[in-house]
């Protein structure tokens, strides 16, 4: 992420109609369970905010990796859906 804002500190803009200088991400999926505060981060600063969406498997607790619930998220940080435990 800190290096993605180095390259891009430039081009970026607190308008939410500068979606389309290539920089910000369509998609984004984690592969691996992340605390819903991180999933929430990379998806406000990454994520299209017109279009852009997050699948991640999001710890039901803070830092407990045994159990997650699915999500996605929008790219102004809203989860739009998700599972029960799993």
């Amino acid at each position: 992420l800190d290096q993605w804002r180095s390259n891009n500190n430039s081009n970026k803009s607190n308008n939410d109609d500068d979606n389309n200088d290539g920089t910000l991400f369509d998609v984004i999926v984690f592969n691996f369970a992340v605390n819903e505060a991180k999933a929430s981060l990379f998806a406000k600063e990454l994520l299209n905010k017109e279009h852009g969406r997050l699948l991640a498997p999001i710890n039901t607790s803070n830092d407990y990796w045994l159990k997650q619930t699915y999500k996605v998220i929008d790219g102004r940080g809203e989860v739009l859906w998700s599972t029960t435990d799993v």
